[in-house]
């Protein structure tokens, strides 16, 4: 396999650059590299522990890379060199754009405009396009369906090693779209190719995919979806509660309608929004949560203000409960050390203040039972804005961000993420693997979770 970038140390930094012997894109951070070839597509990436140790070059998913981005930062770039030579200006260098627009211009035409649209799996669908060209017609009009092709076999292990087998992928791009669908598993009839047709390109992913099989598998489920003029993910998931009883029919179709995601997006990542914020899907499965832990029966959901207003209520009452417990329950120490702008939460008490203040769910059973378990940790944001922020551990044990919202579970801002992210970097380095916390044996677990609720 050859090496986009041999370093002797870990970058250090965050930032994009363009080697144009190799024609490769490589993703900066400080302690990792993801390197990306237009033609053959190929990514890699490497990781480093601390200065010294990394297991090398290894084959990636290539999620840093959104060809949309690329798309979009190209024709900035070409904007700004029309303007500054349209006025005899000094062109100033801006190695990042400069990077992304020579990137774009080795892609191939026809597959980098059909995966540009699509959403986190865009760099698959790139390369199964370029790999396959017989997928090119699937990934125009019907880009959930290419996805769901491009994402099939993928192979990864503990050390994140990818192995993907474009000799099934050719085969099945040959087969009628039903055959294609029956394959990822789902119904392998017209009505479900027609279905995945309505997926937005950038709703189209691969949980989504999984998300859709026990829906159609069940005829009601099926049948209720085709009633739909678009399916988005956050549809999906509300069809699931409509199957249960907790939903209605009006909120699942006010999740699908294009107008309402027009209209109410601009809100619901607003903090001062009257009825509170957040994802939608996100929202409905904490308030499905809250509920069962607070032994409270839910209203039939019909719409999205009732939604936000349950959830403030639930989440109002989970502090009140917690504020009457004896919280005197703590937590193993942080697995990422805290700094003066990013605190950790070590016990319960400190988890219901944080929900208080940033009406959240924080002080729910189920967060402070994950964090008891060591497997979820939370900690209060300070700079550059307040927020909450959720860590739980993934692939590999290492530690990922789960959840990073304002108040009233807004959206964060693009600094707050990036620094986020690049205290969880350098948090990390030093533990190539990093041992789980030492958890509390079964029964003490269980009697301390009983004290607690």
């Amino acid at each position: 396999m050859p090496t986009p970038y041999t370093p002797g140390s870990p970058p250090g930094r965050h930032g994009i650059a363009w080697n144009a012997e190799k024609r490769i894109l490589s993703f900066f951070a400080p302690y990792d590299i993801e390197s990306f070839r237009a033609d053959p597509p190929q990514a890699w990436s490497r990781t480093w522990y601390d200065e010294t140790d990394s297991p090398g070059w290894t084959h990636s998913l290539g999620r840093r890379l959104h060809v949309g981005s690329v798309v979009a930062q190209a024709e900035r770039n070409r904007k700004r060199r029309a303007f500054v030579e349209a006025h005899n200006l000094p062109l100033a260098h801006r190695p990042g754009l400069d990077a992304q627009t020579s990137f774009y211009d080795a892609m191939q035409p026809e597959a980098r405009a059909a995966a540009a649209p699509v959403g986190g799996e865009s760099w698959r669908v790139y390369a199964m396009v370029v790999r396959c060209p017989h997928s090119l017609d699937l990934a125009l009009t019907n880009p959930a369906l290419a996805v769901g092709l491009a994402t099939r076999n993928q192979l990864v292990d503990e050390h994140r090693r990818v192995r993907w087998a474009m000799r099934t992928v050719r085969r099945l791009a040959r087969r009628r779209r039903r055959e294609i669908a029956g394959a990822l598993g789902l119904p392998a009839t017209k009505a479900t190719v027609r279905l995945l047709a309505r997926v937005p390109p950038g709703e189209a992913a691969r949980e989504l995919i999984g998300d859709l099989q026990p829906i159609l598998a069940d005829p009601r489920g099926a049948r209720m979806l085709s009633h739909l003029p678009r399916l988005t993910r956050d549809a999906v998931t509300c069809s699931k509660y409509v199957l249960d009883g907790i939903a209605g029919h009006s909120l699942l179709e006010e999740f699908a309608s294009q107008e309402w995601r027009l209209w109410h997006f601009g809100r619901i990542w607003t903090p001062h929004h009257p009825f509170g914020s957040g994802e939608p899907r996100t929202m409905l499965r904490d308030v499905v949560a809250m509920a069962e832990d607070l032994n409270r029966r839910l209203p039939l959901l019909t719409s999205w203000a009732q939604l936000c207003q349950i959830h403030d209520d639930l989440a109002e009452e989970s502090v009140r409960r917690a504020r009457d417990r004896n919280l005197q329950a703590t937590f193993a120490a942080p697995p990422i050390a805290g700094t003066d702008d990013i605190v950790p939460l070590t016990s319960a008490a400190e988890l219901a203040a944080e929900a208080a203040q940033q009406r959240n769910c924080l002080a729910s059973t189920h967060f402070v039972r994950n964090c008891l378990a060591g497997d979820y940790y939370v900690y209060r944001v300070l700079h550059p804005e307040r927020a909450s922020l959720g860590i739980r551990r993934g692939a590999g044990g290492r530690w990922q961000v789960a959840e990073l919202n304002a108040r009233f579970n807004a959206r964060v801002k693009p600094q707050t993420r990036q620094a986020v992210q690049r205290w969880l970097y350098e948090g990390q380095m030093g533990a190539r693997r990093r041992r789980r916390p030492e958890r509390a044996r079964p029964g003490a677990e269980a009697a301390q979770v009983a004290a607690v609720f």
